[in-house]
């Protein structure tokens, strides 16, 4: 699945930066990588994000408590 997002071009620079060091194959992995660290340290958005998921039948019970 492609979705587009828009950034503020520091975000971008830095993101460009850390693909261009090695540190990530790829603007794609910055971007998974960040969000999944956001979700770790901050439970709530965690919570917040399946219990939306399951609201939009993107998710059921069982995924909604796996995540």
């Amino acid at each position: 699945m492609s979705n587009s997002y828009s950034l503020p071009s520091i975000l971008v620079s830095q993101i460009e930066a850390l693909v261009d060091s090695g540190h990530f194959s790829s603007r794609s992995d910055v971007v998974k990588e960040a969000l999944r660290f956001m979700l770790e340290k901050k439970n709530h958005l965690k919570y917040a994000s399946a219990v939306g998921m399951y609201k939009k039948g993107k998710a059921t019970l069982t995924k909604g408590a796996e995540i």
